[in-house]
C-alpha cells in the first residue's frame, strides 16, 4: 500500500465471547459488501502500513489461520501479539488494495469464526474525475454555428462555475468529454453529433474550456442499441474516400472515424474510449472480449469505465419518464466513497439537457451525501476530503492510475 495516499485504515471490532479454538457451533460469516449499519465498538487509528485494532480475544493460536474475507475472495494475514489473552493492539499483514470492506476471520479445525467485522479503509482524499458520455449535444440546425441552446455548452458552464475544495477556494472542475462522431438514433430520433459544422464547433469549446475528449463511438455504427462487441467479428471499411488506415475489423474503423473527427476539431489525438452500455465482452461469444480490448491496444485508447453513476440515460426523455436518478444517484456515491478506491471516475450524460440543468444540484448532491456516509463511527467534511480535477493533466494522471473501477470489478487492466 502506497504511505503517499495517507490511507488511514479503520478497524470496526466486534466482541466475540468464544474463544479462537473453542470453535463455537454458532458461527456466521458476515460478508462485507452490504453496507449495513455498524453498531460495533470502533479503534480509529492512522498508520499507513499496517491494520490494527484492539481485541480481548485469544489470538496467535495453534491450529488457526487467519484470512480477511470481502465476500468474493480470501486474504491470508499473519496475526502478531506478544500477550495472547489480554487487550492488546494487534497488528495485521499489509491489507490488500483491492479490499474496500472485509471481515477478519479466523478458521480453526475446518470450521470458521469471525474475529472482527467490517474493515473499512478510510481514504484520506477522494480524487474525483467527472466523465460524460453521448455528446455534443447539436440541435436541429447543425449547421447555422449557432451553439449557446447546446446542453453541452451549459455543462460547461456550469462547471466551470462550481466552486468545491475548502472554504470553496477552487472555481472551475475539468472533466472528460466521451463524444460521438456520427448521429445516433434512440426511439426513432436521430440527434445529430460532431459530424457537423456546429458539433466541431462544441468540441473546440470543449478543449477551450480544459477538458479531455475521449473517443466514445462513431463510423458506420449509428446507434448505441447496436452493441459495441458485435463490430470485431465485421470487416473494416472505409468511411471516407481519404481514410488510409481504417484498421484489423468494423471496430477498429468506427473508432478511427471518430479519432479522425476529434483531430479534425480540436488538433488532439484522443488517448481513451469508453465503450456504449459499458459492453466490452460478450456472454455469447468468450473470445469477444480479448478483441475487443485488443482493438483499443491496437489503437491506442485506454478503456474507462465508471465507479459511479448518475443513472440519467442518454437523453432528457429518459429523465422525464424515470424521476428517480437522485435517490439512485445517492446510492451508487455510496458504494464509490466506502469501495477502498481513492480514485473514482463519477460519468452522467451532457447530451441529457436535463443534466445539463441539474448539475450544480447534482455535483453539490456529491457533497452531501459524502458527509451522510459513516466512514468506521465517524463523519468526514467532504470539502477537505473530496478533491476535484481542476485541469486537464489531473484527468490524465488520475485516468492513467486507474485499474479498478467499483461498478465493473470484474476488470482490471492490469489482469487483461
Amino acid at each position: 500500500m502506497n504511505s503517499a495516499s495517507k490511507i488511514i485504515l479503520v478497524l470496526i471490532a466486534t466482541a466475540i465471547s468464544a474463544t479462537l479454538c473453542g470453535c463455537s457451533d454458532n458461527l456466521k460469516t458476515y460478508r462485507c459488501i452490504d453496507n449495513s449499519t455498524v453498531t460495533a465498538p470502533v479503534v480509529l487509528l492512522s498508520n499507513t502500513s499496517d491494520l490494527h485494532f484492539k481485541t480481548r480475544h485469544c489470538l496467535a493460536q495453534a491450529g488457526a489461520a487467519y484470512f480477511l474475507s470481502n465476500g468474493l475472495s480470501n486474504y491470508p494475514v499473519e496475526i502478531n501479539a506478544t500477550d495472547n489473552c489480554t487487550e492488546k493492539e494487534v497488528s495485521l499483514a499489509r491489507a490488500p488494495s483491492e479490499a474496500g470492506y472485509y471481515d477478519l476471520v479466523a478458521e480453526c479445525a475446518g470450521v470458521q469464526q469471525l474475529i472482527a467485522k467490517r474493515v473499512v479503509r478510510v481514504i484520506d482524499k477522494f480524487n474525483i474525475v467527472l466523465s460524460f458520455d453521448d455528446g455534443p449535444a447539436v440541435d436541429k440546425l447543425p449547421e447555422d454555428g449557432c451553439i449557446n441552446d447546446s446542453s453541452t455548452m451549459l455543462t460547461l458552464e456550469n462547471l466551470a462555475k462550481f466552486r468545491h475544495g475548502p472554504e470553496n477556494r477552487y472555481q472551475g472542475v475539468c472533466a472528460i468529454f466521451f463524444i460521438l462522431s456520427q448521429p445516433d438514433k434512440f426511439l426513432k430520433f436521430d440527434y445529430n453529433k460532431a459530424e457537423t459544422r456546429d458539433g466541431c464547433l462544441i468540441l473546440q469549446e470543449i478543449k477551450k474550456y480544459g477538458h479531455v475528449i475521449g473517443v466514445h463511438w462513431g463510423g458506420n455504427y449509428y446507434s448505441q442499441l447496436k452493441l459495441h462487441t458485435s463490430r470485431v467479428h465485421l470487416p473494416p471499411y472505409k468511411w471516407s474516400e481519404s481514410a488510409e488506415n481504417i484498421g484489423n475489423n468494423a471496430l477498429e474503423s468506427d473508432l478511427l472515424e471518430c479519432i479522425n473527427r476529434i483531430r479534425e476539431c480540436t488538433q488532439t489525438i484522443p488517448e481513451y474510449v469508453r465503450p456504449p452500455l459499458w459492453k466490452y465482452s460478450s456472454k455469447k461469444d468468450p473470445s469477444v472480449k480479448g478483441l475487443v480490448l485488443q482493438s483499443y491496444k491496437n489503437l491506442g485508447l485506454k478503456m474507462i469505465l465508471s465507479d459511479g453513476r448518475y443513472p440519467d440515460g442518454g437523453y432528457g426523455i429518459i429523465s422525464f419518464v424515470c424521476p428517480w436518478e437522485m435517490s439512485k444517484f445517492e446510492k451508487n456515491l455510496r458504494l464509490a466513497f466506502t469501495s477502498g478506491e481513492s480514485d473514482l471516475v463519477l460519468s452522467m450524460h451532457d447530451s441529457n439537457s436535463y443534466t445539463a440543468k441539474r448539475l450544480p444540484q447534482i455535483l453539490a448532491k456529491i457533497y452531501t451525501e459524502f458527509a451522510r456516509i459513516d466512514f468506521g463511527g465517524a463523519k468526514a467534511d467532504g470539502h477537505e476530503r473530496i478533491v476535484f480535477a481542476r485541469n486537464a493533466e489531473q484527468v490524465k494522471n488520475l485516468l492513467e492510475r486507474k485499474t479498478r473501477f467499483v461498478m465493473f470489478p470484474g476488470y482490471s487492466p492490469d489482469k487483461e
